[in-house]
């Protein structure tokens, strides 16, 4: 992949996932020209789930320290049409993964 396909593709990640966020209705906000850059509506929840994967791991040190409930809040509040979504998809995290990561 490019650097300029990459940037695209988080771009349109990014967009797609402020809007899951904005509207939270548990709806996959899939558009045609959304196929350029991730194939079909199962590349697009692919890639809301590997956004949300980075996240936790970007997080690990603060959920596992004395603030980490605050930090799961944090995370699941800001992230819960996505997470609405996963979980439609049938979003499954392996069993080490935080008990909030699948809720």
């Amino acid at each position: 992949m490019s650097w300029d396909s990459t940037h695209e593709w988080w771009r349109a990640l990014h967009d797609v996932a402020a809007e899951i966020e904005s509207r939270r209705d548990g709806e996959l906000p899939w558009r045609p020209e959304h196929a350029t850059v991730f194939g079909d509506p199962d590349g697009l929840i692919a890639a809301l789930r590997y956004r949300w994967k980075l996240t936790v791991q970007a997080h690990e040190e603060e959920l596992a320290g004395t603030n980490g409930e605050a930090c799961e809040r944090e995370l699941v509040d800001a992230n819960q049409g996505v997470l609405r979504i996963l979980r439609a998809a049938g979003h499954r995290e392996p069993a080490a993964a935080p008990a909030f990561a699948v809720a």
